[in-house]
């Protein structure tokens, strides 16, 4: 099953949360409406030529812009106009309606690449997702794992409620996600001060707004694993994952996937929930069997000549090639697994 995905990561609140902390971006805005209507975080390049590009970090992972509600053809046109220049949406679900609408404002649009992501369709019970999902063999496995955990100390899940103590929530993701294998290679939200800031400032400001679900397990009183996601409207996002890689062999990352979903699965008004996973993902694309399609797209205004787009195009392409064959060698070359 296919469907759209959320808007949660380009929501208005969180997004400004996170360019509070983070420099790198200009927010970009139709001048008759404000922020909340209609804007897009936006990174300016001037090589080859001058283009406009998502601003994607691990934080807002999806170029589609903060709206509070589907605006005019219109208002998309005009900050294209504005713009003056080819813009250039990463990680745009494609059977969106503000991607619709994107698509409709354009005179010139290109798409760059296409992929897939897990999601889930937020239907029916727990146990009878589970029973559709996973046969008798794998059941009896998840309960085992989670069973052997328990069997190494005392394991308590928690759940961050409206009025739970967000901090402690966040800075254990923080220090789990660091102790590992991101940690020592750098890539950990920790490591960056400006993003370790952004995420607890957007953080708190979700769960001001009630707009935040946060599981996590302890061990000992330690957390081995931890999860976020963020709430709007019917719809449910994942945030990053963090779990101690010590326990490995218990499958924590997997375990906390599996109570996120029956709180997801529980909720009442929910039906959409994103992975924002890479496509492919080896863990979550086994648990959560729905996809989203989204893709890579070059957008431009009227006003914009079609040879500099076409240029644009060419460069576009061939430096996602490049990058792509530079990726794969790389894996090849040190037997690391694609993350």
């Amino acid at each position: 099953m296919t469907f759209e995905a959320p808007t949660t990561f380009s929501h208005p609140d969180w997004l400004r949360a996170i360019m509070a902390q983070v420099p790198g971006a200009a927010a970009v805005r139709e001048p008759e409406t404000g922020f909340a209507k209609l804007s897009l975080a936006l990174q300016k390049h001037s090589l080859p030529l001058t283009y406009f590009e998502s601003w994607i970090t691990p934080l807002c992972p999806t170029g589609l812009p903060a709206v509070a509600t589907l605006p005019a053809e219109s208002h998309f046109a005009a900050v294209l106009e504005r713009l003056s220049a080819p813009v250039l949406l990463r990680n745009l679900p494609v059977n969106h309606p503000v991607t619709g609408a994107i698509l409709a404002a354009s005179a010139h649009q290109h798409i760059l690449t296409q992929w897939q992501r897990a999601g889930l369709k937020l239907d029916g019970s727990f146990e009878d997702w589970l029973a559709q999902n996973f046969d008798q063999k794998r059941r009896k496995e998840l309960k085992r794992l989670r069973s052997r955990l328990a069997e190494t100390g005392e394991l308590i899940v928690e759940s961050l409620g409206p009025s739970g103590d967000i901090n402690t929530f966040s800075e254990n993701f923080l220090a789990l996600e660091s102790s590992g294998w991101k940690g020592n290679r750098g890539t950990a939200i920790n490591k960056n001060p400006a993003m370790a800031a952004a995420l607890r400032n957007g953080l708190a400001v979700m769960h001001r707004n009630g707009a935040l679900r946060f599981w996590q397990f302890l061990l000992d009183g330690k957390p081995v694993a931890s999860l976020f996601a963020l709430i709007d409207g019917n719809e449910a996002a994942l945030g990053k994952i963090a779990h101690d890689e010590a326990f490995a062999k218990y499958s924590p990352g997997v375990l906390i996937i599996m109570e996120a979903t029956r709180h997801l699965l529980e909720e009442e008004g929910l039906e959409i929930a994103d992975s924002n996973a890479i496509p492919d993902h080896p863990m979550i694309d086994r648990i959560w069997r729905d996809r989203i399609h989204c893709m890579d797209i070059l957008v431009a205004s009227q006003n914009t000549p079609a040879v500099l787009f076409s240029t644009l195009v060419f460069f576009l392409g061939t430096k996602n090639a490049l990058r792509s064959f530079a990726k794969q060698f790389f894996l090849r070359v040190t037997g690391r697994k694609r993350s």
